[in-house]
């Protein structure tokens, strides 16, 4: 299991990623739903992303091709039928000194554009309901580590292996800031609800809240020393979890920085983390194959 997203229906389903091709729908209580197989063959689904307007799934291929190539395809499919709806990217050209490469899908909280990662250094604007292009975003020539949008959509924000965070205005595509970030840059963030703070994991394991604009560090949580692809807020920005080095998630205020909770059970790498819309539960998956879900009695 590599990747997770949580429907914004009322009970929610989720979407699990796999090695396998293949992306398997759970209800709530993770029972089996249905199987959507996204390659017929194995292939790595990198990453999944549910539209929160129009209930449709899409999948990132991250399948290596040759020593300098991947599969990027991003395929939105209709979660119920699992009919594509559209598909984007998956070329599979070599581009020089792409050594590995994440599939990202972010899409905008009104459902009507999603942005994607591509593994030529470029992150993509798409019409979410067609697919059609909108906009190519050019980063620096380093593969990008995680994509998400701010300020009420009006900020998309990339960061890159090689220790950079550039913020666009999704507007006009002009760059709204260009900061460095530590070394190997930010791996994985997440927005905070207000939309100017963002939650961070370097390579050193380092977590903290930043500023979206400016990189300044306002709020460092200790004891994490992980590299980690996944981390996750709470809805309402409350709570941050993040996986442990013993592959427990640990689950943090943040108001106070402090621990609210371990939750431990995974016997290998978590891979990703994802909180239920109402905040009341989160899903984790791991290299152990299995999902487990947590329910939260948490009082931050």
């Amino acid at each position: 299991a590599t990747s997770l997203s949580i429907s914004a229906d009322e009970g929610g389903t989720v979407a699990v990623g796999a090695t396998n091709g293949r992306v398997a729908l759970l209800d709530s209580d993770l029972a089996p739903a249905s199987v959507l197989a996204v390659r017929a063959v194995p292939a790595q689904i990198d990453d999944v992303a549910f539209n929160p307007t129009s209930g449709l799934l899409s999948t990132g291929l991250a399948e290596r091709i040759t020593a300098l190539s991947f599969d990027d395809n991003v395929t939105t499919w209709n979660a119920g039928g699992g009919a594509p709806v559209h598909s984007f990217g998956g070329e599979a050209e070599e581009v020089a000194d792409c050594g590995f490469f994440h599939s990202r899908v972010a899409v905008t909280a009104d459902g009507s554009l999603m942005a994607v990662t591509s593994h030529d250094f470029t992150v993509a604007l798409l019409d979410a309901e067609t697919g059609e292009l909108v906009h190519r975003f050019e980063t620096v020539a380093g593969t990008t580590l995680d994509i998400d949008f701010a300020r009420d959509d009006e900020l998309l924000i990339a960061t890159s292996e090689l220790g950079t965070v550039t913020v666009w205005n999704v507007a006009d595509r002009s760059v709204a800031a260009d900061y460095d970030t530590p070394l190997g840059g930010f791996r994985s963030i997440d927005l905070m609800p207000d939309g100017s703070t963002m939650a961070t994991v370097d390579t050193t394991g380092g977590l903290q809240l930043v500023d979206v604009l400016t990189g300044q560090s306002l709020l460092r949580f200790d004891g994490l020393a992980i590299s980690t692809t996944s981390i996750a807020l709470s809805p309402d920005g409350a709570m941050l979890a993040a996986p442990s080095d013993d592959s427990s998630i640990t689950v943090w205020s943040t108001d106070s920085g402090l621990p609210l909770a371990n939750l431990g059970g995974h016997a290998a790498v978590v891979t990703d983390i994802a909180f239920a819309p109402d905040g009341t539960w989160l899903v984790t998956s791991s290299d152990d194959g299995t999902v487990r879900r947590w329910d939260l009695t948490i009082s931050t």
